[in-house]
Parts: structure tokens; C-alpha cells; sequence
């Protein structure tokens, strides 16, 4: 499982029980010495469409989902 400061633009998270699409990530570096840096993920929840944020220290380890895309046709009967 990699850590949070390896995270990109477009993966997907299983955190808290949801799957969250990475759409943006601001990196926040302290001034003092001997703090983490901040990482503040702004996501798009898969199933619902809901925005969420979360910040994580870059030593933080988060479990990624890899997702496949099916394209799918659907059939109508009309009647």
C-alpha cells in the first residue's frame, strides 16, 4: 500500500469504507523544523458524486483500488 505522498491525480482510495476519486491535491510544506508535510486531497465519491476533502501527513499509508472500466449496451424491448 503506498504512502500519501505517492498519490496522483486519478487514482482511486478506499478510505473510510468509500471509494474516492483523487481530482486534486494541494501540497502544504511547514516552515518548523521537524514537521510532516500536508497533503489535502479533495475527492469524488464513486458511488454517490458527493466532494470530499481529507489531509493527510505524507507518511501516511492509504489503500488504493484499482478499477476496470466495462463498456456496457443496453437492450430496450418496446411494448
Amino acid at each position: 500500500m503506498p504512502r500519501a505522498n505517492e498519490i496522483k491525480k486519478g487514482m482511486v482510495l478506499n478510505y473510510n469504507g468509500k471509494l474516492l476519486l483523487v481530482k486534486d491535491i494541494d501540497i502544504q510544506s511547514p516552515t518548523a523544523r521537524g514537521a510532516a508535510t500536508l497533503y489535502k486531497m479533495r475527492f469524488s465519491d464513486v458511488r454517490t458524486g458527493l466532494k470530499v476533502e481529507e489531509r493527510f501527513k505524507g507518511d501516511d499509508i492509504v489503500d488504493t483500488v484499482t478499477l476496470t472500466r466495462r463498456y456496457v449496451d443496453f437492450s430496450y424491448v418496446d411494448g
